[in-house]
């Protein structure tokens, strides 16, 4: 005679059952992490830039909602929208400056910043975009090589001073377009800008400069 075996889980515990008999292997750990493989990656697609300069670097990229992805670029000083469940092109936003675009970065809603940097005679700015009319919402001036979003509409825009002379982290509220405090890199001019910036937990922002110095600030009004 022969012996079926049928393997079966119930609340979480694995059962062997045989005829007339069931043998339990032991209960499955709670928040057990389950074992994978080895992570591989799998191109899946390339989006090129559909623009006309050689130098057109891509400088930044960010997610949005509905898988919506935002391509900053320098040279042409554009950003794309790029619908990823298709790979096709949607828009394409074109600084108002015709600046170098630094970084880009989702906000509330649709809303999409693009801070983009001085050249050319232009001071370079930060500029709101709503992804689902693709208009321009808001511009806030200063120089930008990095930006952020907050809680509350809250965005860090980092870059150079208004004067060109040292860091400076701009915190706009997005909701009003008013600029409501300037942080400025300790490193004064020898800083060479503020490069790079992210909020963390408990109302601390990051700021990074051009020469290696990360200032922690807390930011008052704070609201999580």
């Amino acid at each position: 005679m022969s012996v079926r075996f049928r393997a079966v889980v119930v609340l979480g515990v694995a059962s062997v059952v045989t005829t007339g008999a069931v043998v339990v292997t032991g209960p499955r750990a709670r928040g057990a992490v389950p074992r994978l493989g080895p992570v591989t990656g799998t191109l899946i697609a390339t989006l090129t830039d559909p623009g006309t300069y050689l130098d057109n670097m891509v400088s930044s990229v960010a997610f949005g909602p509905g898988a919506i992805l935002a391509v900053g670029t320098g040279g042409s000083g554009s950003t794309y929208l790029w619908d990823t469940r298709t790979g096709k092109l949607t828009a394409t936003l074109t600084d108002p400056g015709g600046t170098s675009v630094q970084a880009v970065a989702f906000g509330p809603g649709a809303i999409l910043a693009a801070g983009t940097a001085a050249a050319g005679g232009s001071d370079g700015g930060t500029y709101l975009w709503d992804t689902k009319t693709r208009k321009l919402t808001a511009t806030l001036t200063a120089a930008t090589d990095s930006v952020a979003f907050g809680p509350g509409g809250i965005l860090a825009a980092g870059g150079l001073g208004h004067d060109g002379s040292g860091g400076s982290t701009y915190l706009w509220d997005t909701r009003t377009g008013k600029l409501t405090a300037t942080l400025t890199d300790p490193g004064g001019a020898a800083a060479g800008g503020v490069s790079s910036v992210a909020f963390g937990p408990g109302g601390i922002l990051a700021a990074g400069d051009a020469y290696g110095r990360i200032y922690l600030w807390r930011i008052s009004r704070y609201r999580p």
